[in-house]
This record gives structure tokens, sequence and C-alpha cells, in this order.
């Protein structure tokens, strides 16, 4: 007789990291100190960002001619639950930092 075996592998990480990078005109750099400050806030206040061992990073990177980045790092918190899932909880942390940048006036480069 033939049993049907399942093997199921679920991670046991508590976290997955997220990291965005968002251009920024060089011209507006000046209010990044600013929205750094208000996007780690935001995040520090975000129930679904996991900070038991690292903290949100919000910081300005890689600075060209015409342009620089502000980077974002932090984890998500891991539930298991479905990938798209995670991916709908991404974006949303996503657009709410898009919003604090927008709200500040900074030029994202084209």
């Amino acid at each position: 007789m033939h049993q049907l075996i399942l093997i199921v592998n679920q991670s046991r990480a508590l976290c997955r990291g997220l990291s965005f990078k968002i251009p920024v005109d060089v011209g507006t750099v000046d209010k990044i100190p600013l929205i750094s400050l208000e996007i780690m806030e935001a995040l520090k206040e975000n129930d679904q960002i996991f900070q038991q061992n690292e903290f949100p990073f919000c910081y300005l990177f890689n600075g060209e001619e015409s342009f620089a980045e502000l980077r974002i790092d932090c984890n998500i918190k891991h539930y298991l639950s479905s990938t798209n899932e995670f991916y709908l909880r991404q974006q949303q942390i996503f657009m709410d930092i898009v919003k604090i940048v927008k709200k500040h006036g900074v030029v994202v480069p084209k």
C-alpha cells in the first residue's frame, strides 16, 4: 500500500528583511534628515515591523552627480501565511514611505 507523504518546509525565522531605495534629486537633499527621522518614526510605530534585534534604518546613500538614494532597511514580521500577503504588506510600507517623501516636496528624478 502506498502512502502519500507531504513535506512542508516552513521557515522558523521571525522576520523577513526589506530594503527600499528611493532616488532623490541632489537639490533637495537638505530635506533628507527630517524625512529620515519621520520615516524611522513611522516604521517604529508600524506593528508589522519586527524590532527585537534590529531597528529600521533610513539614510542617504550613494550620492551621484544629479541624484542620491534614500535607503530604507527594516524587517517585517514573518507570519506563516501566504507569500502574497507578505508582498501586500511590503507594498503598503513602501507606499507609506513614498507619501512621507512627497509630503516634504522632495523631487524624485525621472
